[in-house]
């Protein structure tokens, strides 16, 4: 018999309260990336036959921009409180689709000098997020050698 509230697939209810956290933030996230990229290349396309005003592309920036740093904050996010991350192919593509809008839409939204700066840093973040998490891999696999040679050496 089962449990009133559970459903018997591990829908919603079966979530902990971490979970459900993770899922209210991460769907609306994915959704307005989505909606972002979709804006962005609509605005691309008809930028070749119409004039788009300059408002639109910042909408475009802005949406992507903080896509793109929610995607760089969650697996800090889930190690911080005791998870894990996983790379998956989507998110990849995903990940990259956003920079590319978000390159795109900084190009066609702000002037020389602010636009050099936005676009370093847009090719500086992947670098720095890549050196983070090889920094993170290595200091775990430090401290689970070191646990393990602790571990062989009392038996």
């Amino acid at each position: 018999m089962m449990e009133k509230g559970k459903s018997a697939n591990g829908g919603w209810h079966s979530l902990t309260r971490g979970e459900k956290l993770y899922v209210a933030i991460a769907v609306p996230m994915v959704l307005v990336g989505m909606v972002g990229l979709v804006a962005t290349v609509i605005l691309l396309v008809a930028s070749f036959f119409l004039p788009v005003p300059r408002l639109g592309w910042l909408i475009c920036f802005g949406a992507t921009a903080t896509v793109l740093a929610g995607l760089f904050a969650e697996p800090y996010v889930r190690i911080f409180f005791g998870g894990g991350w996983m790379v998956f192919r989507n998110n990849v593509i995903f990940f990259w689709l956003l920079v590319l809008a978000s390159g795109t839409a900084t190009f066609k939204s702000f002037a020389s000098p602010v636009r050099t700066v936005i676009l370093a840093t847009l090719l500086a973040l992947p670098i720095v997020d890549g050196a983070l998490r090889i920094g993170y891999i290595q200091a775990t696999w430090f401290f689970v050698k070191r646990r393990h040679a602790g571990l062989r050496s009392r038996s």
